[in-house]
């Protein structure tokens, strides 16, 4: 075993609790050669028979809370199992829970910067499908995506204020696996909580702000589609909602900024969208005149990863007016795009049945 003894893997396995997994990404060999390793050392394995027993070893939680500092949805996460499990084992066995500032101390919620063209992107965000609430003194933010740009989005804005979690779930409306991430932000994003039926006139009043705004909404309900109509190329840029308010001062301010936009009535209240009938009327803004949406794509500070990729290909066929010409580059975005989504589900179910069945560690 060379430099690697049998004490540091008795100590990694059976005194810090470290899975096999782990100590393999520790001393840099693969989880297979790990298990080697222990056996030659006769080190025992933490046996499937014995698993309820081991896994819920009061000394061994008592390790992995105080001495590794782990939270209980990382101990949970580590054995496959819900964080209310593991609270009700530390409950029964005694272990008390460390304190407040103590157990934050790790992940300091650093405060919102203020920034006005932030909070027009944030609201607009919130507007769709961020969500927002108290927990505690924090403001927990909330996305369920099934898009790795969406999570991608997400990390990106909110890890640099907190830590962010992320646990699959099903949905058994869509009959699909996505994924839930989460932030408890300082309480200065409290402008985030209530969810604004119309845009503030401070940011209708400012073209700047409005963009944001709309970056942010666009970045949660838009699309920007490149397709064909017959054998000519064309553009839309399109946000489908419920939110009437808001859908009518975008329309408005477009118009304002010399847009051409169209907000029609896509479906009516009551109508079966496929999943379940709409208690709203359902609104589609819809920009369709080729130079108008290069151009409001391009004064977009869109953070959207796949919204990115189809602007830079709307840009780069925008002189082109065959579809034929571009169908290959459209098609394969799409594609790649599509391939994406599925695997990002596919994980999503994954780990969704790992941590209801059995787990190796």
């Amino acid at each position: 075993m060379s430099s690697i003894t049998k004490e540091l893997l008795n100590d990694l396995y059976w005194k810090r609790w470290s899975s096999t997994r782990e100590i393999a990404k520790i001393i840099g060999k693969s989880q297979a050669t790990v298990r080697k390793m222990m056996l030659r050392a006769s080190i025992p394995l933490r046996s499937s028979r014995n698993w309820l027993q081991t896994k819920f070893d009061p000394q061994m939680l008592k390790t992995l809370y105080w001495k590794r500092k782990m939270t209980i949805s990382q101990i949970a996460e580590k054995f496959g199992v819900s964080s209310w499990t593991i609270h009700q084992r530390m409950i029964k066995f005694n272990i008390p829970r460390r304190k407040i500032g103590e157990a934050n101390l790790k992940q300091q919620k650093s405060p919102f910067s203020g920034d006005p063209a932030e909070i027009a992107y944030l609201l607009g965000l919130r507007a769709g499908d961020l969500s927002a609430r108290w927990k505690g003194k924090r403001v927990r933010v909330e996305v369920c995506t099934s898009h790795p740009a969406m999570l991608e989005l997400f990390k990106n804005i909110f890890n640099k204020h907190s830590h962010i979690g992320m646990c699959p779930e099903y949905k058994k409306q869509l009959r699909v696996f996505m994924w839930r991430a989460f932030a408890d932000l300082d309480a200065s994003f409290s402008f985030l909580i209530e969810k604004s039926e119309t845009i503030k006139e401070d940011i209708l009043s400012n073209e700047d702000l409005f963009l944001a705004f709309l970056a942010g909404y666009a970045d949660a309900e838009g699309s920007i589609i490149v397709g064909p109509n017959r054998d000519r190329i064309v553009f839309y840029f399109r946000i489908c909602s419920e939110d009437f308010g808001l859908l009518k001062n975008i329309y408005k301010k477009l118009c304002e900024m010399s847009y051409h936009p169209r907000l029609i009535l896509d479906k009516e209240k009551g109508t079966n969208d496929g999943f379940s009938r709409l208690n709203k009327d359902y609104w589609r803004l819809e920009l369709g005149r080729k130079n108008e949406v290069i151009r409001l794509v391009q004064q977009l500070p869109t953070k959207h990863s796949e919204k990115k990729r189809k602007r830079a290909l709307m840009l780069e066929i925008k002189n082109q007016t065959h579809w034929l010409k571009a169908r290959d580059k459209v098609l394969s975005i799409k594609a790649e795009i599509k391939r994406e989504v599925k695997e990002c589900m596919q994980r999503a179910a994954h780990t969704y049945h790992k941590k209801h069945t059995y787990l190796d560690i």
